[in-house]
């Protein structure tokens, strides 16, 4: 099986380097910054599986099929596409009907991670589409991590992962906000730590944030303005089918206003500095 992949740089390049571990991948790099790289037909034209890896805010996998000509020529019947990164359901599954007409099939795989830096450890992947095709490409995906779960039909994977990436902002919001009162209160981040990750209040986002916010250590290195983006699609697609987000919708303005407010290059771990300065206090003198 040979293997393509078209990478933006970013999160796709730590992707492709993952698989070429153990798999012969051949590269098209959209920055020009791989020396290997082909051109983007080449590429489409000599793999069986062709995955999209990282694309730029701009542009949606269906830009990418349609409208670089070069891809679409060569994607002929039996061909896989995989897409790596977050998506519209919706567009996903009209993008997968279009596809099936030319005997192409469609896996949506995206790879949800707040750290970007061990995906083996941190990562998940859902896939949606044919369970022939996912069957196919699961072993390329074990490389990048063992959680690799399908979800059924296609555009269920990247509805998986707007419903686990806006849970996992909103604990992560809310933990800041009550980490903040008790700093507030004179509470020590210490014995916060103790008490919530030992009560009902306990979540995933309490039990890394809370010792990071008294150890300095980083719980997430994914940039913010990924996370803007992935909550923008998850509040449209929201609003299409008319399901009440309306505390998703918070967090995502919430988020919205942290990187406004925070430097260029603020990673998710930054929204506890956006508290910090909002509060005009400090989580580590707690």
């Amino acid at each position: 099986m040979n293997i393509g992949c078209v990478t933006f740089g970013g999160l796709g390049q730590r992707l492709v380097d993952q698989i070429a571990r153990r798999h012969d991948v051949s590269v098209f790099d959209v920055s020009g910054a791989n020396p290997k790289s082909l051109s983007l037909a080449a590429l489409v034209a000599r793999s069986d599986v062709v995955m999209v890896c990282s694309k730029t805010a701009q542009e949606s996998l269906h830009d990418v099929v349609f409208e670089h000509d070069e891809f679409a020529a060569g994607l002929t019947p039996g061909k896989i596409v995989v897409d790596l990164t977050s998506g519209d359901p919706e567009s996903t599954r009209t993008l997968s009907d279009a596809l099936k007409s030319r005997g192409v099939q469609l896996v949506d795989a995206p790879v949800h991670a707040e750290i970007w830096a061990d995906l083996g450890a941190h990562a998940a992947i859902f896939c949606g589409g044919d369970a022939d095709a996912v069957a196919k490409v699961q072993p390329l995906l074990n490389c990048i991590t063992s959680r690799v779960v399908a979800t059924g039909s296609c555009g269920n994977g990247h509805a998986t992962y707007l419903v686990v990436q806006a849970i996992a902002i909103c604990n992560r919001v809310v933990t800041c906000e009550c980490a903040s009162l008790g700093a507030k209160q004179g509470l020590s981040v210490r014995d916060m730590d103790t008490v919530l990750n030992n009560s009902s209040g306990q979540s995933s986002a309490s039990e890394r944030l809370l010792p990071g916010f008294h150890s300095a250590q980083s719980t997430a290195d994914v940039p913010l303005n990924n996370v803007v983006q992935d909550l923008q699609i998850f509040s449209r697609a929201a609003a299409s089918f008319g399901a009440p987000v309306l505390i998703g919708n918070l967090a995502r303005s919430i988020i919205e206003m942290a990187s406004n407010d925070l430097a260029p290059g603020a990673t998710l771990d930054d929204i506890a500095l956006f508290y910090e300065s909002t509060g005009k206090m400090k989580f580590a003198d707690a």
